[in-house]
């Protein structure tokens, strides 16, 4: 098995706002899932954490990952940078892209073992994903939501919306426990 430092080395060349800490916590979720797993993630960008995955199964974890992301944002780098990225080091890593929006992935994947959700960050796209993908986890499985904790300059939520749907999704009245928040990654564990 590839260990956290291989995978950080290559990582950390790759462009987007994952902290070493945030990609280590991430590791060792997938690291800790059984052969077979399925992973969603739900905002790819420049495959910054996806690459987590595609490192963990190229060196011989068996695993089911879906990439969902509609490369729709005004950089318009990141979509050739990402397929450049695959081309080069992942092609023979079995993955399903999606490019489109979550709500409209027409594959029907059931029994996720971790979803890692960083896609639109208005509340409706939030909810969106919460509603159309929480209920999707394995009991035992995780959820990760990240820049739910991330902070302007002056200490204040740069995304308050995430925070807050979130809270509300997976309050203590929920089938879900939290299992903390690491930089600005909140993760919780369904019971």
């Amino acid at each position: 098995m590839i260990s956290f430092n291989e995978t950080y080395e290559f990582t950390d060349d790759i462009p987007g706002c994952y902290s070493e800490t945030e990609l280590r916590r991430l590791y060792e979720l997938v690291v800790g899932l059984p052969d077979g797993a399925t992973i969603v993630e739900i905002g790819v960008l420049y495959g910054r954490s996806a690459s987590i995955y595609l490192q963990v199964a190229k060196s011989g974890k068996p695993l089911n990952i879906h990439l969902v992301d509609p490369w729709a944002v005004s950089e318009s780098d990141t979509y050739s940078y990402f397929h450049d990225l695959i081309d080069r080091y992942f092609r023979d890593v079995p993955f399903t892209m999606h490019n489109c929006l979550s709500e409209d992935v027409s594959v029907d994947i059931r029994e996720i073992s971790l979803l890692h959700v960083d896609g639109d960050h208005s509340p409706e796209g939030i909810e969106t994903d919460c509603d159309g993908w929480l209920h999707l986890v394995n009991v035992d499985g995780v959820v990760v939501f990240h820049d739910y904790g991330a902070k302007n300059p002056d200490g204040s939520l740069l995304y308050p919306q995430i925070k807050a749907v979130v809270d509300d999704y997976c309050s203590v009245e929920s089938d879900w426990m939290t299992m903390g928040v690491v930089d600005s990654q909140a993760a919780y564990h369904k019971l």
